[in-house]
This record gives C-alpha cells, structure tokens and sequence, in this order.
C-alpha cells in the first residue's frame, strides 16, 4: 500500500464531500450545510477537552445544526482517503485498520462510538464502525473484522431503515470497551 496521495487539500476536499453527503442524508439537500470540518481535523477539540471544556468539535466531522447532532452525538467521525488503497492492506494482520483502530479509537471521548469514512481514488465510499445489534438486519453486504467492526459501503449504510431505526434507539457503548 502506498501513502497517502494528494496531501492536506485531498484530505481536506475528502471531508467537505463527506460533509455534504452526510447533509443531504439528513435534509436531502446540500445547503444549507448541517455538518462541516472541525477545526484543525478534530485536534481544537481535543486540546479543549483536555483542559476539562465541553466541546462538539470531535473527529473531522461536527454538526453545525441541530439536525444532525442525532448523528454526531453518538459518532466520532474520521476520514481518510488514500491514492492507492487495497483491501488485503486492511485486514492483515497489523494493517491499516489496526494502524487506524490504535491511533483514532485513543481520541473518541467517552459516550461516543468511533465511525470511520474511508476511500482511495476512483472508488466507492466505505464506512467502518463498530458492529451493532442493527446489523442483524441489515440486508446490504459487509465485512466483519475482528468480530467487532463491521466495513461496508457508506451509500448502502446511510440509505438502510435498519440503521436509521437503530440511530434512533441505540444506547452508546464506550468503542473503547469494543476495541479492547
């Protein structure tokens, strides 16, 4: 697997689109925009909590309405986006995904279940979060990994009942308990 391509502005550009998918999920429209960047990927909101301040700005993603603090207040939301990206590179053994669970799952406050959004070029949108009593009727394809995490495509997530009756009920359990 190579690094990351097109740097900061890829990065960036990634978040904005994911920003915009996740608002027109809610409203169905692009703008006016109910989730945006956080500031500096997240790490405004870690120095805040670490000095005992109550903050939103978790991960790369926040709401900046109220329509989607359903969605935020359980999530933690990082993204990723990769030049070259293959699947085996996930789901070996000390692969990206243990990279990203070790370093991303230390940053998710309490409360809060962390949920990546990844992609390399020229692909489709994948999502990973931790598996859920939703997923026994979620009808769509997915992966497990490492009988905690489930990856499947962020479309087919964001668009199942199943996953929207369970942001609806679901009690947040620590992802740190998960990832243990």
């Amino acid at each position: 697997m190579k690094s990351k391509g097109g740097g900061k502005g890829k990065g960036i550009a990634f978040e904005l689109e994911i920003c915009r998918r996740l608002t027109k999920w809610v409203t169905g429209s692009e703008r006016p925009e109910v989730f945006w960047r956080t500031s500096l990927s997240g790490g405004t909101g870690i120095q805040l909590r670490r000095r005992g301040v109550e903050t939103k700005m978790d991960g790369d993603i926040m709401s900046i309405d109220e329509k989607g603090e359903f969605f935020t207040s359980k999530y933690y939301i990082e993204c990723r986006s990769y030049k070259d990206l293959r699947f085996e590179d996930l789901l070996k053994e000390q692969g990206l995904l243990d990279d990203w669970l070790r370093v991303d799952v230390e940053k998710v406050p309490p409360g809060k279940e962390f949920f990546l959004i990844f992609k390399k070029n020229r692909s489709p949108v994948y999502a990973l979060l931790p598996l859920s009593d939703f997923v026994k009727k979620y009808d769509k394809h997915f992966f497990i990994f490492d009988k905690k995490w489930m990856i499947c495509l962020l479309e087919d997530l964001l668009s199942d009942s199943n996953f929207h009756r369970y942001l609806d009920v679901a009690e947040v359990q620590s992802v740190k308990e998960i990832s243990s």
